[in-house]
Order: C-alpha cells, then sequence, then structure tokens
C-alpha cells in the first residue's frame, strides 16, 4: 500500500499547512492515478476540501479520518488524565522526593 501524507506532501513541496493547495492536490492526483494504474492500494488523509467521502468516491482504499499528529495527542491526553486520577486516589507512582 501507498500512504500519502497531505501535509508531508505539502510540507515536501513548500506548502506546509496547506493540504488543499492546487501543487499539492496535482501531486495527489497524480500518485492517485500511478498507485491505480500498477494495481496498488493507496491510502490518504483528508483535508477541508476533500472529505473522506469524496476521497472514497476518487479511489482511495483507505481514508484515516485523523492525522498521526491528532491521534497521538488524544492518547497522550488519555495517559496524562489517567495518570492524575492514580495519582489522586493514591495509586500512583510515588516520586523519589515524595519523602522531602
Amino acid at each position: 500500500m501507498i500512504f500519502i501524507g497531505r501535509n508531508d506532501l505539502a510540507a515536501d513541496c513548500g506548502h506546509i499547512l496547506q493540504l488543499d493547495d492546487p501543487e499539492v492536490n496535482a501531486l495527489v492526483d497524480e500518485v492517485l492515478s500511478v498507485t491505480k494504474a500498477v494495481g496498488k492500494k493507496i491510502g490518504t488523509v483528508p483535508s477541508a476540501q476533500r472529505s473522506q467521502d469524496q476521497l472514497f468516491a476518487e479511489g482511495f482504499d483507505l481514508v484515516i479520518p485523523s492525522s498521526d499528529l491528532s491521534i497521538l495527542r488524544v492518547a497522550g491526553q488519555t495517559e496524562v488524565n489517567s495518570f492524575r486520577v492514580r495519582n489522586r486516589n493514591g495509586e500512583g507512582p510515588k516520586s523519589a522526593l515524595s519523602g522531602y
């Protein structure tokens, strides 16, 4: 499978955070076309102008609804919140400095 990281692609061609720049969209379309022509699967993430449903309709096989950064941020927040709850309940790890 070929996976297009839209922001990575945008950054590589000088349009960081501009996922729908015409140059970025043209490159996405080109990669989609070539990938399908050789019979491979392809995935990406949606953008403001290209929804998950639209990308599937265009021929993408996998569309991840969130960016990797968003997924990692949520996972990190969940871990921090869990630690805070355990710590409040006296179940968290003890600090090496807790006796001072």
